[in-house]
């Protein structure tokens, strides 16, 4: 058989996947939307109700004021308690008795699925409408400047940490097995593991202040704490955590027998890295954008190998960059070794730059939904920036490899260019992902975080 009908056929199958997915798509839904409410919004009621009900699109995690309620003067007649309801997707607060006349004023703010959160405000009369006092002002709840930038902080922090756990133990296992003899490689997956244990717990400590707009002093209060571990984003880093309480016996009992294992066992070893590294990636995943909306196995899937090939490609940078050439490459074995490595880590670094562009494409057109979208939103237009912003970090990437191919070849000290070059990468690339991942970390709550391209 010829080639030429092999590739129609190829085609033709691409092109029917393309096709499926642009008539299956939509805007996915970023954060939880309201649905319905009690009262009704804008009605006018003859008797003041005795509770406040709002129903969402998908469970929602609460705090106290989650509800509120303000009278035509702006003073509280909630009972300062918000709770949930039979259904997980509702949630209601008690009214004060003898409520007066007039026009109120309910205000919401609830935690979506995907851990962000999400605010509004609607009105219900009682007797007549009348004037209010409210402001947008009394209605906005919002979490201090340091408070975001301690929040993005942590989560920056974590996917630092999974990076160079994930990717510093792939590149022991695939292309530098006698690196694990070396303190320094020992001491960047430490790092890895202790970063992703301290970013986990702060996480936890200030998600619920980050997303109810509380002083940071109330990190601690237990009933903060217990609406962060009772959502499905609390419980997916309290899964991390026990994720990382796993791991740390056993890297500690198999790095320092990598040097001698024989090909089949360090494949074993890699595999076991991979599919740890894809149990954490679902600690995000699963409480993130990908876990809501449409398309959300194919999301999830993307969502994953987004996170494992960013994990393996920032790590390995690291562990090249600051333990393999910063050995004495002056020496000829030494030398060798650096370049075998080089050489092995640039074709991985390949397929994880392959896959990003993938997995990070097929997200962002996942979440804009509409071309119209893609220039007349924040978000859009952001990811029209990043998108270039990817195009000249592969450029330098390319480059890069190029530099560090003939240097390398060329003579027989390959650290000084090796280690520029993968410092440039691992800095651009770091902070990228971290703007990806905590972009809507900040006090302004941009309505959606980047696609992760």
């Amino acid at each position: 058989m010829s080639r030429h009908p092999v590739r129609r056929r190829l085609a033709a199958a691409a092109g029917a996947a393309v096709v499926l997915l642009l008539a299956t798509a939509g805007p996915a839904s970023a954060h939880a939307t309201l649905e319905t409410t009690s009262p009704i919004e804008g009605a006018v009621l003859a008797n003041a109700p005795a509770e406040a009900t709002a129903t969402f699109d998908e469970a929602v995690g609460v705090s106290p004021d989650s509800l509120r309620v303000f009278a035509p003067d702006g003073q509280r007649v909630d009972d300062g308690n918000t709770v949930r309801a039979a259904n997980p997707d509702e949630i209601e607060t008690r009214l004060r008795s003898g409520l007066a006349h007039g026009t109120y004023t309910v205000a919401w703010h609830v935690i979506s699925a995907d851990s962000h959160p999400v605010e509004g405000a609607y009105t219900f009369s009682i007797g007549a409408p009348s004037g209010t006092t409210v402001n947008a002002a009394t209605l906005a709840t919002k979490a201090s400047t340091f408070t975001g930038l301690l929040y993005g902080a942590v989560r920056w922090l974590g996917y630092l940490g999974y990076s160079l756990l994930l990717g510093g133990a792939m590149f022991l296992a695939t292309g530098w097995p006698g690196g694990a003899r070396e303190r320094s490689a020992g001491r960047l997956l430490a790092a890895g593991w202790v970063g992703s244990m301290a970013a986990a717990l702060g996480t936890i400590l200030c998600q619920g202040v980050y997303a109810g707009g509380l002083p940071l002093g109330r990190a601690l209060d237990p009933g903060v704490l217990s609406a962060t571990l009772d959502a499905r984003f609390g419980q997916a880093v309290l899964a991390r955590m026990l994720l990382l309480a796993l791991i740390a016996p056993l890297l500690a009992l198999s790095v320092g027998r990598l040097e001698g294992a024989s090909r089949r066992t360090r494949a074993r070893f890699a595999g076991c890295a991979a599919g740890f590294g894809l149990l954490g990636a679902a600690t995000w995943a699963g409480a993130d954008h990908s876990s809501t909306g449409s398309q959300v196995p194919l999301a999830f899937s993307a969502d994953l190998l987004h996170l494992g090939a960013m994990g393996i490609w920032l790590g390995g940078l690291a562990m090249l960059g600051l333990v393999v050439l910063r050995g004495r490459t002056d020496e000829p074995e030494v030398a060798e070794r650096a370049l075998a490595a080089v050489r092995t880590f640039s074709t991985v670094a390949a397929c994880c730059v392959a896959t990003l562009v993938a997995t990070g494409v097929y997200q962002a057109w996942r979440n804009i939904g509409t071309w119209t979208a893609l220039t007349g939103t924040d978000y859009g237009r952001l990811v029209l920036y990043k998108a270039g912003g990817l195009i000249v970090l592969i450029g330098l990437g390319w480059m890069a490899r190029l530099w560090i191919a003939q240097t390398v070849t060329a003579s027989a000290r390959p650290g000084v260019a090796a280690v520029a070059a993968a410092g440039v990468t691992v800095g651009a690339k770091a902070g990228e992902k971290a703007g990806d991942r905590t972009g809507d970390s900040g006090p302004g709550r941009p309505p959606w975080r980047p696609g992760r391209l």
